[in-house]
């Protein structure tokens, strides 16, 4: 994602400097740093979304698709962090039940929505490259939701409580987010769609591990009703989803301005929506004479 490393003096450079007012050469001049090396530095800091582009000029989509996820994430993330349900957990002490069977059914409603979002962005796909692309994603997303399942029925859940039980709100304006998304704008949903697939590296999966790891020995449900969860990451992670979003700015045309502010507006509202899904899990969840979940007779 990022250029060659450009030396620090020049990353300083662009950071005091990039106002608007001058250009990379004049900001090259006046800091002794060479053209390429703050060029390279203010590319990074523009995928990073530290920087923005104030001429206002047609953007390569890839690093367009790179600045448009960065500055949506800070957008939410300076959005009240304490509230997020991991947070709320450490708060109130990790051993929370009830918070952590809310966030194994939303997360059943959210993975079972896939094929649903996915077979829209199908059909409605500009390519048949990527209407391949989208297929094979479909096909590897399909049964993770009845993974999940499997796991809230190792949790404690009956077949009826499955049955009476429907997500919050704000899990619906997140699958709903998605479905429209993907009808309408195929390089929008790509956007969407990297706030969920995360990186392969084997960081990660040591994370992942570990993370799932630490629930097991928190002794609140059984390791079967927690590894359908940590398969379903894990299996995203080996197949690269995130490169797949990736792969939609592939061969498209430099985005016009147009196209730049519509996707920005995108990534941001679905940021935020995001982030209004998990604030609403952690209001409803980690009530502590709540119901087990959202539905009839809960």
């Amino acid at each position: 994602m990022t250029a060659d490393a450009a030396p620090t003096a020049a990353y300083n450079a662009v950071l005091r400097s990039a106002n608007g007012a001058q250009t990379l050469t004049e900001i090259a001049g006046s800091s002794g740093c060479s053209v390429a090396d703050v060029a390279a530095a203010a590319q990074d800091l523009f995928h990073h979304g530290v920087v923005t582009d104030a001429a206002r000029e047609p953007v390569p989509a890839l690093s367009y698709f790179w600045h448009a996820t960065a500055v949506a994430r800070w957008s939410s993330v300076r959005r009240a962090p304490q509230e997020q349900p991991a947070t709320v957990m450490s708060i109130q002490g990790a051993r929370d039940r009830r918070l952590l069977l809310g966030l194994l059914i939303e997360e059943y409603f959210m993975v079972s929505s896939a094929p649903v979002h996915i077979s829209a962005g199908v059909a409605h796909a500009p390519s048949e490259r990527m209407q391949l692309m989208l297929s094979e994603y479909l096909a590897e997303e399909y049964s993770h939701g009845l993974w999940l399942r499997q796991g809230l029925v190792a949790a404690g859940l009956s077949e009826r409580d499955l049955a009476q039980m429907v997500p919050l709100p704000g899990t619906t304006a997140v699958i709903n987010f998605l479905r429209v998304t993907a009808s309408t704008d195929t390089l929008a949903y790509g956007i969407c769609l990297s706030f969920h697939e995360l990186a392969k590296t084997e960081e990660r999966v040591a994370w992942i591990r570990t993370a799932y790891d630490r629930l097991v020995d928190l002794d609140l449900f059984p390791e079967a009703a927690l590894a359908p969860s940590r398969d379903h990451l894990l299996e995203d992670v080996e197949a690269d989803h995130a490169s797949l979003c990736e792969e939609f700015f592939a061969d498209v045309p430099a985005l016009s301005v147009q196209q730049q502010d519509a996707l920005m507006k995108t990534a941001v509202s679905y940021a935020h929506t995001l982030h209004e899904y998990m604030l609403s899990v952690g209001r409803f969840y980690r009530e502590p004479d709540g119901p087990r979940y959202l539905g009839l007779e809960a």
